[in-house]
C-alpha cells in the first residue's frame, strides 16, 4: 500500500472512532445512572424497612408495658400501690403512643395500629389520672389532649 492509502484509513479509521464514541460513552453513562438509581432504591427501601420494624416492635412493647400497668392498677385501690415514678412513666407512655400514632398515620396500611395507639394511650392517661391528684391531672389530661 501506499503512504496516502495509509493516511487516508487512519483518516477514515479516526472519523469513525469520532462518530461511534459519543454514542458509547452516553450508553455507558445511562447505565451507570440506571443502576446507581436502583442501587439507590434498594438501599432506601431496606432502610425504610428497618425503621418500619423498629417502630412496630417499639408498638408491641407500649402495648406490653400498657397491659401490664393496666392490669396493676384496674381499680382506685390497686392504683394506691402505685408508685409516683409509674404515672410519671404512664405519662410518657402515653407521649409516645401519641407520637406513634401519629407516625403510624403517614403510613397507609398503618391506621388500624394508629387507632391503637390513640385507644392505649387514652388507657394510659386514664390510669395517670387515677395515680395523681384529681386537679393536677385532669389539667394535663386537657392539655394533652389539646396538643394531639
Amino acid at each position: 500500500m501506499q503512504p496516502h492509502q495509509y493516511a487516508l484509513a487512519a483518516g477514515v479509521i479516526w472519523l469513525v472512532t469520532l462518530t461511534i464514541l459519543p454514542f458509547l460513552i452516553a450508553t455507558a453513562r445511562r447505565r451507570a445512572y440506571a443502576l446507581g438509581f436502583e442501587a439507590g432504591k434498594v438501599y432506601s427501601d431496606q432502610t425504610l424497612n428497618l425503621q418500619l420494624k423498629e417502630a412496630r416492635q417499639s408498638l408491641e412493647l407500649l402495648r406490653a408495658d400498657n397491659t401490664h400497668v393496666a392490669k396493676h392498677a384496674k381499680n382506685p385501690a390497686d392504683a394506691q400501690v402505685l408508685q409516683v415514678n409509674h404515672r410519671q412513666t404512664l405519662l410518657e407512655i402515653a407521649e409516645t403512643l401519641r407520637v406513634a400514632a401519629e407516625t403510624w398515620s403517614a403510613f397507609k396500611t398503618g391506621k388500624k395500629l394508629e387507632r391503637d395507639a390513640i385507644r392505649l394511650r387514652g388507657k394510659a392517661l386514664v390510669i395517670a389520672t387515677a395515680l395523681s391528684p384529681a386537679g393536677t391531672a385532669m389539667k394535663l389530661v386537657q392539655r394533652q389532649e389539646t396538643v394531639a
